[in-house]
């Protein structure tokens, strides 16, 4: 798992953390294909994509801070930062993102951010760089709300399924094997027609 860290400048902004990501991924992987996870451990910062188109920074610190309602919090440590709190646990502490040959697959305007509630701070991030080959399976994230990613890929992979005899691009294989003990409540085979 790889550290870095990562020093905000002020009480709230967005930080484009994208080539940060990828130079380590070009270190370490730049042949290999898989998913990145970038995780930071802190309660007060949170982590995104984003279009950083001039101003869409700002536009999304004023959203957010709008979203939180003005109550009277009771947090013990200090009830004035309980919005940034309930601001990182809504936008979520991590990402997990493909990449290919070192590089994010990202859209057009897609990057990666870093958004801080509660700086200015010093920032720790860790990242786990999965080097698996994308191929027709299921990959379980760490995040909020817990997820399943069902990852489709080439007629290559679907032909591997179909071999099995279950039909759909899913990892169906291994649900099938299971069904005697029961599936996986989350890993579902897809029909496709």
């Amino acid at each position: 798992m790889q550290k870095v860290t990562i020093k905000t400048r002020k009480k709230r902004e967005v930080l484009d953390i994208t080539d940060t990501v990828e130079s380590l991924l070009e270190k370490n992987h730049a042949q290999a294909m898989g998913i990145c996870n970038v995780f930071i451990l802190h309660t007060t910062a949170a982590l995104t994509t984003a279009d950083l188109d001039p101003g869409t920074d700002l536009d999304m610190l004023d959203a957010f801070e709008a979203m939180i309602p003005k109550l009277r919090y009771r947090h013990p440590h200090n009830p004035a930062h309980v919005p940034d709190h309930i601001l990182s646990a809504l936008i979520g502490t991590s990402v997990a993102l493909p990449f290919e040959r070192g590089k994010l697959v990202l859209g057009t305007w897609q990057r990666i951010v870093l958004i801080e509630l509660d700086g200015p701070r010093q920032r720790d991030l860790r990242g786990d760089h999965d080097p698996r080959k994308l191929g027709g399976g299921c990959l379980p994230l760490i995040g909020s709300p817990p997820v399943l990613i069902v990852i489709l890929s080439e007629a290559r992979s679907f032909a591997r399924e179909r071999s099995c005899g279950v039909e759909g691009p899913v990892s169906a294989c291994s649900t099938k094997k299971r069904q005697g003990r029961g599936a996986h409540p989350f890993q579902t085979p897809l029909n496709h027609k």
